[in-house]
């Protein structure tokens, strides 16, 4: 048996290696009349390849440093261009399921993989595929596992870190095929550990034999090896020919996926950063499909009426405005009272009519106006429709006063100003930031608009030290809840690593979220997720604006693209994807 604790870096020391990239060349040029080839042969399985390559492009607003999302900081799209090349033991379905990847099964109680006991402890065990294998051809196998746990729980790599390994108390290998982590208390995603699910991308699988000299002997350098980029190699339907940084990618098929060769041959993926740029490049058929959050609905519907491609649209980022509780300037942001204000102040169905055509509302709370599983939780949550009448007179007792031109000044006659700040590029973000100014500044509220550009916004520092409020999408539903965590909160000592983007701190709120993620029974966690939902829409730790309907286009040409939720990734069933 092969055992790791959590924060151990004991590791099996034998690892099956498949045959050297040499070999496999003079296997594939032999003369067919020496021997036929090996069941699982590039030769054989290239046999059924089609004459005519299928190819298509995709489109990802950014220039992503690389496949692995853990290491991928603010680029829309970067877990749909980790799901070409890499898969979990499960994937997230469009309908909220797990589908076996790596594994042959989720976890379940049913299925008996899934132990909960009276005491809190809980055991999820994974029976991994016989014919998973890397890229490269080497096999998977559960020490590779145990290989990534030891690296996402190294507090020498942040980066990789999530304080939900903290719930576990060890990972087992009782043999190449099975991997068993031991929780020290529930914890309602425990069957996601290994999967790329929106928001709970835990531990997405690492190869060893790859990695495991570089992880010992320079950790400083580990997140910024080529592996992560040029020299990716996953265990995915598609492997990385090309990885150009600014430019594009190219992936071809992988022939030995687990879940059977994909249906196309090749994907180019082009980083495009500004949205108008995307959508020339749809309209005039260069681009077939875009890849997580790209265009506007304004645009997506632009290019349905001109025959260009098909909208995928439905609710899914929520927009938030997320103010700074660390030394925050002006201090009053650090007030509820001011911020419920600035809340009254904005005419968010003015926004959804306006920005998104109709097609969503102005939650209640967190939760998607699709919501079905928690939507009782929302019973008597404090709301905050448009009223600037209330808004100004709330401002007013926070013992600020009109000036001659309408704008707020203190005791000493200094205005009140804030900044708030979103990332260049994106059309949609870009109305929405100025149409806040607009409304605060009616409120009587001077507002410095701030657009960062790609390289502030990869600069975790940069961004997590603003003085004012943000402006941006991030994690949403119940994958909402933990980006209000203190122990997310991005600090010096974590290198600003973390999903706190407001910084926010409460020990009531850090207890209802821990009761939340470790109350298994349905009932009782609604009744935990009530008092969630009125701790955030009291406080305000963010300012909630609307979920915006994120527009996918898909090319007329190309079929079995799923429907993207909040959950799925946008291109976990890109192994089925074909050509007209």
């Amino acid at each position: 048996m092969t055992v790791v604790g959590l924060f151990g870096h004991a590791l099996s020391s034998v690892t099956a290696t498949g045959l050297p990239r040499l070999a496999l060349l003079v296997l594939a040029v032999l003369p067919t009349a020496c021997a036929a080839p090996a069941a699982n042969s590039p030769a054989q399985a290239n046999a059924g390849a089609p004459s005519t390559p299928k190819r298509i492009t995709l489109a990802m607003r950014g220039d992503p440093p690389g496949f692995y999302n853990k290491i991928v900081v603010g680029v829309p799209g970067s877990d749909g261009l980790q799901d070409l090349v890499n898969v979990g033991l499960l994937a997230m379905t469009d309908h909220g399921d797990l589908r076996p990847e790596l594994a042959e099964a989720a976890p379940t109680v049913e299925n008996g993989q899934w132990q909960v006991v009276p005491d809190g402890h809980m055991q999820t065990t994974w029976k991994l595929r016989s014919n998973a294998i890397w890229h490269d051809g080497a096999p998977f196998t559960s020490d590779d596992l145990l290989f990534t746990m030891q690296v996402v729980t190294d507090k020498e790599l942040p980066a990789f870190n999530d304080a939900v390994f903290s719930f576990v108390d060890g990972v087992e290998a009782p043999d190449a095929h099975t991997i068993v982590a031991r929780w020290g208390r529930p914890f309602i995603y425990a069957d996601r550990l290994f999967t790329n699910a929106y928001a709970h991308e835990l531990a997405m699988p690492l190869p060893r034999h790859l990695l495991e000299d570089a992880y010992k002997t320079d950790k400083s350098n580990f997140a910024q090896l080529p592996y992560w980029n040029q020299q990716f190699v996953g265990t995915g339907p598609f492997k990385v020919r090309e990885m150009v940084p600014s430019v594009h990618t190219v992936v071809v098929a992988n022939d030995r996926y687990v879940l059977g060769r994909p249906k196309l041959d090749e994907i180019e993926v082009r980083f495009i950063t500004d949205t108008n740029a995307i959508l020339v490049n749809v309209l005039s058929g260069v681009v077939d499909v875009t890849l997580g959050r790209t265009v506007s609905l304004e645009q997506a519907l632009e290019a349905q009426q001109r025959g260009a491609a098909r909208p995928d649209i439905a609710p899914f980022n929520m927009q938030r405005i997320w103010p700074q509780f660390i030394d925050p300037r002006p201090v009053i942001i650090g007030d509820v009272r001011f911020r419920q204000a600035m809340l009254y102040a904005l005419n968010r169905q003015e926004l959804v009519d306006t920005l998104e055509a109709g097609w969503t509302t102005v939650p209640a709370s967190i939760l998607p106006p699709n919501e079905t599983q928690y939507r009782t939780a929302e019973a008597g949550v404090r709301q905050y429709p448009y009223d600037l009448q209330r808004a100004t007179q709330m401002i007013e007792t926070l013992g600020f006063t009109r000036s001659a031109d309408g704008s707020f000044v203190d005791s000493s006659g200094e205005k009140l100003t804030v900044e708030i700040r979103n990332t260049a590029g994106d059309d949609n973000q870009t109305k929405v930031l100025f149409s806040v100014k607009n409304y605060w500044e009616r409120a009587g509220v001077i507002v410095e608009p701030y657009q960062i550009s790609e390289a502030q916004n990869q600069d975790r520092g940069y961004k997590a030290t603003r003085p004012g409020f943000q402006f941006s999408g991030g994690p949403n539903g119940i994958d909402a809840l933990a980006t209000l965590v203190s122990w997310e909160a991005p600090l010096p000592e974590t290198r600003f690593v973390g999903i706190n983007t407001a910084r926010y701190s409460s020990p009531d709120y850090d207890a209802l979220y821990n009761r939340f993620v470790t109350t298994i029974p349905q009932g009782e966690r609604t009744q935990v997720l009530a008092q969630i939902l009125q701790h955030i829409t009291t406080n305000l730790p963010i300012l909630p604006l609307y979920y915006r309907t994120e527009a996918r286009l898909i090319g007329n040409r190309v079929l079995n693209v799923a429907t993207r939720t909040l959950e799925s990734s946008p291109a976990w069933n890109v192994n089925e994807w074909d050509l007209l």
